[in-house]
């Protein structure tokens, strides 16, 4: 099966070895076909959350070296994951070497599909063409890094390597000496030509103020690196919580008002109600074990339903925006009393519905303000109160409505 890989890596080698081009895109045609749609990328690891709200999502599968380690990371076990991947909900691929995946004998039949991405075989060589003298650059890097790791105490190395976007577990000094390395080579070929986007640094500069400068390269990655290699020229889907970490400065809410940040206890409380999962669940290699082909399928059916997918992206955009307006660390058992509080009311509504006109034209105002009062009034002086009209109404005027009427639907199945 080894051989297989090889080969699918290979292949991908041959296919982009002479390509020169400066666009990310050129060395990725199939994500960017015109006729597909369009692709996002995570990092976080909760895949089916995600996947409630988007389609074809990009992941990684890069230093898992058992499936176990597959379910912590992504929240879906192999037979799970190659079903996402058939179904063309999800794009595999790797930055690793194929040598890299030797033993890592569990997913050699998802790398020999050929519809995973060896990102080794690509990206290097858009790096290449923009900054040709990138690997050299990197190898004098690493060998000084490495040098200078050596000299630390383990107190001075562990603070260094715990300000990293990504904390090298368990690897050794060289490891994390050839990671901070590529990441300082790769920041300085983006930053060659758009010096507007922030500061290059030079190992020293990191070694001797490891914080804040760290904090300040890895702003500079996401800035001018991540879009071509996270991203790969798509989106990238940013957990909340790493935003926080890499832009202190700005304001929590601020972040929540991006539309690619993702605020996981959001997605928690949506999976919980939606697909009827608890994210904390699908990383537990036990629920994976005793959930029966029938609930696959049926997670499965959900998660490709366009439809169900645009109004979970509908409430989810909605909690956001109401989450950002307040206290953006909430938790999952603040956001479902909220809602269950918004739900609440709108049933008090329907019951004054029945009242007549003028109760429930003073609720109205009451609840969504004196604008949304104006735009129903055609509707009520009609001198009928439908309460469909009035549904449309208020989740036009108060999209905290949307979510109340969202989760409603969804419970009562």
């Amino acid at each position: 099966m080894f051989i297989d890989v090889e080969e699918n890596a290979q292949r991908q080698e041959r296919l982009f070895a002479g390509r020169k081009s400066a666009l990310i895109e050129d060395y990725y045609p199939e994500l960017h076909d015109k006729q597909s749609e369009p692709f996002t990328c995570t990092i976080c690891s909760h895949l089916i959350p995600d996947l409630m709200t988007r389609r074809r999502i990009l992941i990684d599968l890069d230093n898992l070296r058992t499936e176990a380690d597959l379910i912590h990371r992504f929240g879906v076990d192999k037979a799970f994951l190659m079903k996402l991947q058939q179904r063309k909900l999800v794009i595999v691929a790797t930055n690793l070497d194929p040598d890299q995946h030797k033993n890592n004998t569990w997913m050699h039949d998802i790398l020999a599909n050929q519809d995973t991405i060896f990102k080794s075989n690509r990206t290097p060589h858009f790096f290449r063409a923009r900054f040709p003298d990138i690997e050299d650059v990197q190898r004098d890097y690493q060998i000084y890094i490495k040098s200078r790791f050596e000299k630390l105490s383990t107190q001075d190395y562990e603070f260094l390597i715990s300000h990293m976007d990504v904390v090298p577990q368990n690897a050794p000094r060289s490891g994390a000496a050839n990671k901070l390395a590529w990441d300082i080579a790769r920041v300085e070929a983006m930053l060659r030509e758009d010096s507007t986007i922030g500061p290059s640094f030079t190992p020293d500069d990191i070694l001797e103020r490891p914080h804040p400068t760290l904090g300040l390269l890895y702003r500079d990655k996401m800035l001018a690196v991540s879009p071509h290699t996270g991203a790969l020229g798509g989106s990238m889907l940013v957990p909340y919580q790493l935003m926080k970490r890499l832009f202190p400065h700005v304001p929590p809410n601020e972040h929540l008002r991006e539309k690619l940040v993702s605020h996981e206890e959001i997605m928690s409380y949506l999976a919980r109600v939606s697909l009827e999962v608890e994210p904390a669940d699908l990383t537990c290699a036990k629920y994976w074990s005793r959930i029966t082909f029938y609930q696959r399928e049926k997670l499965l059916d959900d998660l490709q339903q366009d439809g169900e997918r645009g109004a979970r992206a509908e409430a989810e955009r909605n909690l956001r925006a109401r989450i950002s307006r307040g206290h953006p660390d909430v938790s999952l058992d603040e956001i479902k009393h909220f809602v269950e509080a918004d739900i609440a009311w709108v049933k008090r509504y329907e019951k004054i519905c029945s009242l007549g006109y003028n109760s429930a034209n003073f609720w109205f105002m009451m609840f969504v303000g004196e604008f949304a009062y104006w735009l129903g009034a055609a509707s009520f002086m009609a001198g009928q109160l439908l309460k469909d009209r009035a549904k449309k109404l208020l989740e036009f005027a108060a999209p905290r409505i949307q979510v109340a009427n969202f989760v409603r639907s969804r419970t009562r199945r």
